[in-house]
């Protein structure tokens, strides 16, 4: 249900272009991201780049492991 699922999160952009650019990078590299606009408080829209969503986590921190071993930062959102 919302609110529970597990993602990974790449990456927030203030330009979709960047966000795109992350995805990218990450595609290359093997792994499928999601870019996800959303309107923050001042209205203003940010592009996260993020993987998942993971229901086991486990799976999400060897995942988490394994993109940080490759020089991906990321951090757990709950959403």
């Amino acid at each position: 249900k919302p609110g529970d699922r597990l993602w990974l999160q790449a990456g927030s952009f203030a330009q979709e272009a960047e966000a795109e650019n992350l995805k990218a990078r990450l595609a290359l590299a093997g792994w499928e991201a999601q870019v996800q606009p959303g309107t923050l408080q001042d209205k203003t829209v940010r592009y996260r780049v993020r993987l998942g969503p993971y229901d086991n986590p486990d799976e999400l921190a060897r995942v988490k492991a394994e993109l940080a071993r490759r020089g991906f930062d990321v951090a757990v959102i709950r959403n």
